[in-house]
């Protein structure tokens, strides 16, 4: 899986930080799951969800933004406080639930085996 996130100098991008070989720690991994309601999750991609489901994701949401920097810290090593703090809410929320989605299937995958 590969991830990009770019770094913004104003409305140019500055760098652009690409990963191609990630692995989730397992803490990390189980943080993640231990706020993401799944079920929820898949009934608002299929667009089943009703306005009460949607408004009790919104504690989740915060939950997992607190998790943003240290996972982007883990995917991009190098990536500084200065320059998370120049990044695009809109790419890194595309990273997390890239992310949380990979988490989801690795998890999966330890289930089917036992």
């Amino acid at each position: 899986m590969e991830f990009k996130l770019n770094v913004y100098k104003g409305k140019d991008i500055e760098k652009t930080y690409t990963c191609h070989d990630f692995e989730l720690r397992t803490g990390l991994c189980e943080d993640l799951m231990d706020i993401v309601d799944f079920e929820t999750m898949v009934k608002a991609n299929q667009g089943n969800i009703s306005d009460a489901e949607a408004m009790a994701m919104i504690p989740m949401m915060l939950k997992i933004q607190k998790h943003h920097k240290p996972i982007m810290k883990q995917v991009f090593p190098q990536l500084t406080d200065d320059e998370y703090e120049r990044t695009k809410t809109k790419e890194i929320n595309t990273i997390v639930w890239q992310i949380v989605g990979y988490a989801f299937q690795e998890l999966m995958m330890v289930a089917e085996k036992n």
